[in-house]
């Protein structure tokens, strides 16, 4: 081996040393950070998507139990209107029996859409109707009895005040809030610029 293969090996095996001491670890190292970063974001996207799924799984719960109140507030305002139509037809059965126990049979099948004043106010506005046709029958029965009829009137009069008794709490399930103090200042507001 000549001198100038003996410079040639030892400038290789220094610049390989060179090299392997100076570049590789900082190439392995930055190869090393890139392979953590992958895997960090990774699991961080993977996060993200759990939490995205979750999130969306709320809105759609939110949405569901959103459409089911407006469904039910629909249904009982449609009660409460209806129940104010069948007291009023109590006002002026007087004595037809079918139009209360048409009345009866409604709240049999929709009492529980009533708020529980508005419930007790009807099935009490059912049982004066009830009691007002039996006195209007015995008034009728008893048409000879001046005395009598009269107490039949007076009975029946106190039981079609009964059934107008019904009447408030209905109107009253139903009733919207009032505007509070900020409602009533946006509503000024959006007038004045009106």
């Amino acid at each position: 081996m000549n001198l100038l293969d003996v410079l040639a090996f030892v400038l290789v095996a220094f610049l390989t040393g060179f090299v392997l001491r100076e570049f590789l670890p900082g190439y392995f190292r930055k190869k090393g950070e890139n392979l953590a970063t992958k895997q960090d974001i990774a699991e961080i996207t993977s996060a993200q998507k759990a939490v995205e799924h979750r999130f969306n799984e709320l809105i759609e719960d939110s949405r569901q139990r959103h459409a089911l109140r407006t469904l039910v507030a629909e249904k009982r305002m449609e009660a409460h209107q209806h129940a104010f139509l069948r007291v009023k037809q109590l006002l002026f059965a007087r004595q037809d029996t079918v139009v209360i126990a048409q009345c009866r049979d409604w709240m049999d099948a929709n009492c529980l859409y009533l708020n529980g004043d508005a419930r007790l106010a009807v099935w009490k506005a059912v049982g004066h109707a009830e009691t007002r046709a039996q006195h209007l029958t015995d008034a009728e029965n008893a048409a000879g009895d001046h005395e009598h009829v009269k107490i039949f009137h007076e009975e029946a009069t106190k039981a079609w005040n009964g059934i107008m008794a019904a009447l408030p709490p209905i109107v009253a399930a139903v009733e919207l809030p009032a505007l509070g103090a900020e409602e009533l200042q946006v509503f000024v507001k959006g007038t004045e610029t009106a």
